[in-house]
């Protein structure tokens, strides 16, 4: 109380600081799930994709403000940005009356223009994006369709392999090496999921194996795509690191 003798030694101030949050800002809130983040390689957009109805957000992160709203209405929405270009590449379902879901349509959006450059109909729900390091390359993949490689901006088919993915919820349950020469998808059904690493130059599957006791709920390439992590939120805390060139657990 004023008057009163400071207890409080530099042990209160340190632990005050360590309860305070590190985060510079909140930039939004959405009322469901988030499916997909992305930012543009310069830093000055965030695409926000959700998994309810809401589309695919675009923020200006410089005054942070959402600018645009692409795909409104559509469900399962994921979004990325290119590494070299403004370009971003985003998918969604639209969800009719009937309550089934149609299959995706891959778009490009130019974020300096903000026009739309391409509109390609995929065979299924898309459930993987990724830009290959220098930009020219994309692939995606579908659920139960295939893995499909496109040459950018013009997009362009380069090869397309069959997919066993099988998983469609708002988890990151694909992933490419930096260079797209592999991938990792998850395959098999509930209650327990596998990982499987496909060579994109040919469409061969080089390994598989059980990643979780329950759901995998993410995927990620280390940049130089020798070592994969998977993680499985739903059942299991653990985050598995696993060898690309042999397939074994490493950690």
């Amino acid at each position: 109380q004023p008057g009163q003798k400071d207890l409080r030694g530099w042990e209160w101030r340190y632990l005050w600081q360590q309860t305070r949050s590190d985060a510079l800002f909140t930039l939004c809130q959405e009322s469901g799930e988030i499916n997909s983040l992305s930012a543009s390689s310069d830093g000055n957009w965030l695409a926000v994709g959700l998994a309810h109805r809401g589309g695919l957000a675009v923020w200006d992160l410089r005054n942070r403000r959402e600018v645009i709203r692409l795909a409104e209405g559509d469900v399962l929405t994921r979004g990325i940005f290119s590494p070299t270009t403004p370009l971003l590449a985003f998918v969604g379902s639209s969800l009719p009356a009937t309550g089934k879901t149609e299959r995706d349509t891959l778009r490009l959006w130019n974020a300096v223009t903000r026009q739309l450059t391409a509109e390609i109909p995929l065979d299924h729900t898309c459930v993987g994006l990724a830009f290959s390091k220098d930009g020219q390359t994309l692939v995606t993949s579908t659920y139960k369709g295939h893995i499909t490689l496109w040459r950018m901006p013009e997009a362009t088919k380069l090869a397309s392999y069959a997919s066993g993915q099988t998983d469609v919820g708002p988890a990151t349950s694909f992933a490419a090496t930096p260079d797209l020469s592999l991938a990792a998808q998850v395959i098999g059904a509930q209650p327990q999921e596998r990982i499987r690493v496909v060579d994109l130059r040919d469409g061969r599957e080089l390994w598989s194996a059980d990643a979780a006791k329950q759901f995998v709920t993410a995927l990620a390439f280390s940049p130089d795509g020798k070592t994969l992590a998977s993680a499985a939120g739903f059942g299991e805390s653990d985050i598995r690191l696993w060898d690309v060139a042999t397939g074994k657990e490493i950690g």
